[in-house]
């Protein structure tokens, strides 16, 4: 991705299904998608970005025997979140504007809150990105309000 100057960005776009959206050359994004892959159950829902990107985020929801994996992406809050079934591990963006404490406590109830894309190698060193000082930080807050929570390093480049 490098090479090519790119990041790899999922949209939950579907041909003739869901909400209309001419921007999206002809696709539309779907307000929920269910996708089935032998045992492994896939749920995808939209949330919003910031308040002039509406639904413009997709969640996933991946479901293995009796586990739930929820990604909430770039989500900026958690009202609009419609689980299948409570996530026994839910990974997030800490920082788009979600209290993420408020949605472990009034929404999300995950066993492990895992905090998800601190240094977004997409965008520019300065731009939207964060030390992962502030990523303890928030897994502080998140204990504070009663839940477990974890930050994984992985596929990062520090320079």
């Amino acid at each position: 991705m490098d090479r090519v100057q790119r990041k790899p960005e999922v949209y939950n776009l579907f041909s003739n299904y869901g909400v209309k959206d001419r921007n999206l050359g002809g696709y539309t994004r779907a307000k929920r998608k269910v996708l089935q892959y032998g045992d492994v159950k896939v749920v995808t829902g939209l949330c919003d970005h910031n308040s002039h990107l509406i639904d413009n985020t997709t969640t996933f929801e991946i479901h293995i025997g009796g586990f739930a994996l929820f990604h909430s992406g770039d989500c900026c809050s958690h009202a609009k979140f419609d689980f299948v079934r409570q996530p026994d591990i839910w990974m997030f963006h800490p920082f788009c504007g979600m209290n993420v404490a408020k949605a472990c406590q009034e929404t999300v109830r995950p066993k492990i809150a895992v905090i998800a894309h601190l240094q977004e190698m997409g965008h520019a060193k300065g731009q939207y990105r964060w030390t992962y000082r502030d990523g303890l930080n928030q897994k502080t807050e998140i204990e504070a309000a009663g839940f477990a929570a974890r930050m994984p390093l992985w596929g990062e480049r520090i320079a």
